[in-house]
């Protein structure tokens, strides 16, 4: 898939004017486990006072929201894409956001792409993602009129309490460039810490104010992060407020320059910022896996698609056979090593 012309100036998420009020974000990954497709972190952010975002949002955003109404669900991943319409749910809700944002969804994956910042340098060379990023228009499956009519709502309800969405912004780590992460960094745990950790410097140097709150999934399980962070933030003071297994607790900096960020474990069902990223963050991999099984059963009539995770991948690449060694493309520059 081919990036967006490095003509087009990368957006980034909305701005406020400074010292207002607080700054809340939230991230997530989603792709950590499968051995096909792309592992993907994203970052949400919110602008907001002393009120938390769950208490602004609440009558807006709701657990189970049903498809056909102006409520989006917000929750763990997992647990919105369930049943028949789970992917139109994914939909709803990450462009419903993008919409509070911007005013406006993404037309095509290619403006999505841009719209998120991502800078996977391998991405280009995936055939199995598609040449031209512009051709697939967004929305996949839902009706326009639902996602503006949702976006609307949260942009209202946010408003109304002078808060508002900024927007999102991630990475998309494609399997040439998680597996040389992972050889360089020696285990996959260590790739997506350094992945979040960037995604989270670079969002805070270029669309976030401070003070700021950082809400993070655990990453990879692990408990402590003090010497990450002391890598990823070298100019702010760090100290330790709690490691454990629930949580382990930071702070950088100091007064209104000062960045609290917590990683929690079972983030997503705990922090509204959180569960959205790990929505977003699923809605993006999906658009992936949906270019890569087309991509491979068009090659192949009759090929049952893959969710990429290591046993249905095994039948999958069985099933691909030597196609697609005798189609020029090495197996190896689409499976992950871990």
């Amino acid at each position: 898939m081919a990036l967006p012309s490095s003509k087009i100036e990368t957006k980034s998420l909305r701005r406020t004017a400074p010292g207002e009020d607080l700054f809340v974000a939230g991230v997530d990954e989603a792709g950590y486990g499968p051995k096909l497709g792309p592992l993907v972190v994203t970052l949400s952010a919110f602008r907001t006072g002393s009120a938390p975002i769950e208490e602004i949002l609440e009558g807006v955003v709701k657990k189970k929201a049903p498809l056909d109404g102006p409520h989006v669900a917000v929750d763990d991943s997992k647990k919105i894409f369930k049943g028949r319409h789970r992917f139109e749910q994914l939909e709803k809700t990450a462009l419903a956001f993008w919409f509070a944002a911007h005013g406006s969804w993404p037309a095509t994956v290619g403006d999505l792409l841009e719209g998120i910042g991502t800078d996977d340098p391998d991405l280009p060379s995936c055939p199995w993602y598609g040449s031209d990023p512009s051709a697939l228009r967004l929305p996949l499956a839902l009706r326009s009129d639902r996602i503006a009519k949702s976006g609307e709502l949260i942009r209202d309800a946010l408003d109304l309490r002078g808060a508002s969405f900024l927007g999102f912004r991630s990475q998309v780590a494609t399997a040439p460039r998680f597996n040389s992460g992972v050889l360089s960094l020696e285990n996959k745990a260590a790739f997506l810490a350094d992945l979040a950790l960037r995604l989270v410097r670079s969002s805070l140097s270029a669309d976030l104010g401070r003070p700021a709150l950082v809400l993070v999934d655990k990453l990879g399980g692990r408990n402590h992060y003090a010497h990450l962070l002391s890598a990823h933030f070298r100019e702010d003071s760090l100290s330790v407020r709690e490691e454990g297994r629930a949580r382990s607790a930071y702070r950088l900096g100091d007064g209104d320059d000062r960045i609290e960020i917590r990683f929690d474990r079972s983030g997503d069902e705990l922090h509204l910022p959180v569960a959205l990223s790990s929505i977003f963050c699923k809605y993006v991999r999906e658009i992936f896996m949906t270019l890569f099984n087309r991509f491979w059963t068009a090659m192949i009539p009759g090929l049952r698609p893959t969710a990429g995770y290591p046993t249905d991948a095994k039948r999958f690449l069985s099933d691909l056979g030597t196609v697609a060694t005798g189609s020029g493309i090495d197996p190896e520059k689409f499976v992950r090593i871990r």
